[in-house]
């Protein structure tokens, strides 16, 4: 495998499955992630070197502009803000209002670049049990209509495949 340069454009695609949703997002203007860890650090009374180390707590913040969406395929934002999805998006289900509930639902979001060179490999992630914590939806004058989407998962794993979705070969690449 070579070196290879991954340009965000065309080529990428992120997913988010909630549910029973498991789409690819239409849109996106920014996706980005940050693994970050919490330490706890030893210092003794004696010196100013650190004696240990210890990591305690992961968090994964995932940050993304959406721009472009299907209103009738974003039945998965009521689902992660805690209601059922509108009538008729899944069987059984009535209106899109939210749950009195202290619940999140769950989703795994998955993203993949491609390399410039074809025969080389695809870079990709997939956070899983990720909890949008808000869902600002900003309606501006003279100006497109973007959601800054923000969640915080419990897990990454990098991987060098395209992205595929959680429970298989998804939807939208058939």
């Amino acid at each position: 495998m070579a070196e290879d340069v991954y340009f965000g454009g065309a080529d990428a695609s992120v997913g988010v499955k909630v549910g029973s949703f498991d789409l690819e997002l239409c849109a996106i203007q920014g996706f980005s992630f940050n693994l970050e860890f919490q330490t706890n650090d030893l210092y003794g009374a004696n010196s100013i070197f650190l004696i240990a180390s210890a990591r305690y707590q992961q968090l994964v913040d995932i940050k993304m502009k959406l721009c472009c969406f299907n209103p009738a395929a974003a039945g998965w934002i009521a689902e992660v803000i805690g209601g059922d999805a509108p009538t008729g998006y899944v069987t059984g289900r009535t209106k899109g209002s939210i749950k009195d509930t202290s619940r999140y639902k769950k989703a795994v979001i998955s993203g993949s670049v491609k390399p410039s060179i074809a025969a080389n490999t695809p870079f990709a992630a997939t956070i899983s049990d990720a909890v949008f914590e808000q869902i600002p939806f900003n309606l501006e004058e003279n100006n497109w209509v973007a959601m800054d989407l923000s969640a915080t998962g419990s897990d990454l794993v990098l991987s060098n495949t395209a992205l595929v979705s959680p429970s298989g070969d998804p939807p939208w690449k058939a």
